[in-house]
């Protein structure tokens, strides 16, 4: 005999409660049951926030147990069948968060991985603030995190600066240096168009720098030739550009000279040597004029 649709209601409402009350007490486990069970559920919102189970699962990251939970939330989102994966996984929350947001912004590697594989479009995707899952990593000085993003969404092709705007104007580059993410900043140099870039109240990424002597050693306050002269007396090497390496793989982020220090000079350099070399001729010798 058919089921009703009035008992099919009946059983989602008590199969949603049944999901609300595990996601709360966070039984991911169980959780990922339902999930393969009902695969209407994986797109089901729980809560005031419009979150589904996934939003809150990747919310409740905390460093410390992340291990303990972190494969069913892999579960959760590798039994989404694939021709749905794009659509449950673009889910917004009310601020128009996917989980890939979430995860960006808290710097889980291993769940913006998982997620990004599936498609790399949901890197691009766009909360009520523009940002995307990249800007997110970068707001909020998740290195790691940005690293992963970049190398899934572009794949050694040609990078998209358009991902790394949101809707005042920002850019990556203003966020992380107005949030003192310094070495985060420098591998920003991937997209050397936004050294040039301002937001609507006109500011490039160098205004925002100025207004922080705090985190020079001087702590003052200097002119445009000064500045150059006393951040080339400091850096005394070049900082090579890192790569995001899959889980297992490591790599030293140690830097020997404060990063603050080096990202000026970066910066500097990008805008002086157009201007050094419409009067010369010739390309200014620089600490970083021979990065690779």
């Amino acid at each position: 005999m058919k089921a009703s649709p009035e008992t099919t209601t009946e059983q989602k409402e008590i199969t949603l409660d049944y999901l609300f009350q595990l996601t709360m007490k966070k039984k991911w486990d169980e959780v990922v049951d339902v999930y393969r069970q009902h695969s209407w559920a994986q797109s089901a919102k729980l809560t005031h926030s419009e979150e589904t189970a996934l939003h809150v699962a990747v919310s409740s990251y905390q460093t410390e147990s992340t291990s303990a939970y972190e494969s069913f939330i892999k579960e959760m989102i590798d039994c989404i069948p694939k021709r749905d994966v794009f659509d449950i996984l673009s889910i917004q929350n009310d601020n128009g968060n996917t989980p890939l947001h979430l995860a960006a912004a808290v710097g889980w590697v291993a769940i913006c991985e998982c997620i990004a594989a599936k498609d790399r479009r949901l890197v691009g995707s766009r909360n009520l603030r523009n940002e995307t899952p990249l800007f997110m990593a970068a707001h909020h000085g998740k290195l790691e995190a940005f690293l992963c993003l970049h190398e899934m969404y572009t794949k050694g092709q040609e990078v998209d600066d358009s991902l790394c705007r949101r809707s005042d104007g920002n850019t990556i580059l203003h966020s992380a240096v107005a949030g003192e993410y310094f070495r985060l900043a420098y591998q920003i140099s991937y997209y050397p168009k936004l050294m040039n870039w301002v937001n609507m109240e006109g500011e490039s990424p160098l205004h925002v720098l100025a207004k922080k002597p705090n985190v020079f050693k001087s702590s003052i306050q200097l002119g445009l030739y000064d500045s150059i002269i006393y951040h080339c007396m400091l850096v005394d090497e070049v900082l090579k550009k890192q790569k995001y390496k899959p889980a297992g793989a490591t790599h030293s982020t140690d830097i020997n000279c404060p990063e603050n220090y080096r990202t000026c000079v970066n910066i500097l350099h990008l805008i002086w040597t157009p201007i050094h070399r419409t009067f010369t001729g010739e390309t200014p010798t620089t600490a970083l004029s021979s990065t690779a």
